[in-house]
């Protein structure tokens, strides 16, 4: 009966990881792009919006994740949302590592992925570095949950405070 329960709670982590995964990445890319086409495209226009969100260094992505992040916590209590980044950030370093090996310089393979200039579509930053930049904010979000996290009162606490006559 025993080695059920670590089993039960290894398969219920790896879930919990899997749901903070897609959240801070495909939960994230639509947050964005929702905000932004309700809040934003009335105030800057739809070209606007379209350059905020994908051209480096993608900071509505990076806010929302935060955002994302911060409210996670509310459903999800689990240390997952602080590691979800790590898959993300394997699959850039395998990306790097690939450019890397087709005879570019370390520091031409780290401005192609995290320079603010990419070549037309931006394909490789908005396939990898993207995804990482939104689990490393949505990381961040929870963190700012766990250490800033609002606290309930607990009214026999309260009460026990009260003065001495």
């Amino acid at each position: 009966m025993n080695a059920r329960k670590p089993i039960a709670y290894s398969w219920r982590w790896i879930v919990a990881y899997i749901l903070n995964l897609f959240t801070a990445t495909a939960g994230v890319w639509f947050s964005a792009r929702i905000l932004g086409e309700m809040t934003l495209v009335p105030l800057i226009g739809r070209k606007a919006l379209l350059t905020l969100l994908f051209t480096p260094p993608y900071l509505m992505f990076i806010a929302v994740g935060v955002l994302t992040g911060y409210l996670s916590r509310f459903r999800w209590r689990g240390p997952q949302a602080e590691w979800v980044w790590v898959l993300p950030a394997i699959y850039l370093s395998i990306g790097i590592l690939e450019w890397l090996k087709t005879g570019f310089s370390l520091t031409d393979s780290l401005t192609h992925f995290f320079g603010r200039e990419c070549l037309s579509p931006c394909f490789d930053q908005r396939e990898r570095t993207l995804p990482f930049y939104t689990t490393v904010a949505y990381g961040f979000g929870s963190l700012v949950y766990r250490r800033w996290r609002p606290r309930a009162v607990n009214p026999a606490c309260a009460s026990a405070k009260k003065p001495l006559k």
